[in-house]
């Protein structure tokens, strides 16, 4: 049963697991927020692993699938991108696609595939500590480069309301914005989401100004389970500590879990709408 879940929910681009015995469906799609946010604070010391390639993924320079077409008595359909010169190195590794019995669906299959092979050249292994439990593969989650030295990092210490009317956030650790007068910065919440709020300096080095509250709450407890992590920014791509699970196994002990990924950007998705476009001829 489960391994019929998982190719209808495969097919539809969803990701199926379990929740206190009932089964939820992920599905992959442009998300504004990660869910997670791991750094210093909740990724093992040493286990840290990061590579960047250049050029596409294995040098491939187009992609193949074949699906079931039912319209068609059945027989198996390839599709191949691009379509008006023929690809000398095509990605064919599990070009069948199982489950998927029309053009459309198996047109979106092939150009998600195409575009992660040509966009995806980070690549990170981590093993995170127990909050990653609720990591599944196709989240996205924000991941703090632990190899560069100016990485700002930590946990958030306490969230305040000073006495004219700004919210506070104190932080672990000295916040430096060098020469620009803001910032971003991602704040782990209570509720699987990873806010990501404007702020600017204060007279306090470890305390900046948010320009609102956190969407949703908090916890500064060290004892909580998801307690507010932080990855402060000055830069204006909020996208380059982004990335999406590709395979998630166990850890180095039963309280951490072992995370692969890759970069996020929405322009894997940049297809998915290309039939109500009219760009598929069905």
């Amino acid at each position: 049963t489960e391994e019929m879940i998982q190719t209808v929910a495969g097919a539809g681009f969803f990701t199926a697991h379990r929740v206190n015995n009932k089964v939820h469906l992920q599905f992959e799609m442009p998300e504004d927020l990660p869910i997670a946010n791991f750094n210093s604070h909740n990724i093992l010391p040493g286990t840290f692993e990061w590579s960047e390639t250049f050029g596409p993924r294995n040098d491939y320079d187009g992609q193949v699938v074949t699906y079931v077409d039912p319209d068609d008595n059945d027989t198996r359909t390839t599709l191949t991108y691009p379509e008006d010169t023929t690809p000398t190195n095509p990605d064919t590794k599990n070009k069948d696609l199982v489950g998927v019995r029309n053009k459309v669906q198996a047109h979106m299959h092939l150009m998600r595939r195409h575009w992660k092979n040509q966009l995806a050249y980070n690549n990170v292994s981590i093993t995170a500590a127990d909050e990653s439990a609720i990591i599944i593969p196709s989240n996205k989650v924000s991941i703090a480069n632990q190899n560069r030295a100016d990485t700002q990092q930590g946990a958030v210490v306490g969230l305040s309301v000073n006495e004219s009317g700004q919210t506070i956030l104190t932080l672990s650790n000295d916040a430096d914005f060098g020469a620009k007068t803001g910032g971003t910065v991602f704040v782990q919440t209570v509720v699987a989401i990873v806010d990501n709020i404007k702020c600017r300096p204060s007279d306090n080095p470890r305390q900046v100004i948010l320009d609102r509250p956190p969407s949703y709450p908090i916890s500064t407890d060290y004892g909580a389970p998801v307690r507010a992590t932080y990855n402060l920014v000055t830069h204006d791509d909020l996208d380059q500590d982004s990335y999406i699970v590709t395979i998630k196994g166990p850890g180095d002990s039963s309280m951490s879990n072992r995370l692969d990924a890759i970069n996020y950007t929405a322009k894997y998705y940049q297809n998915d709408k290309d039939h109500i476009k009219g760009l598929i001829a069905v």
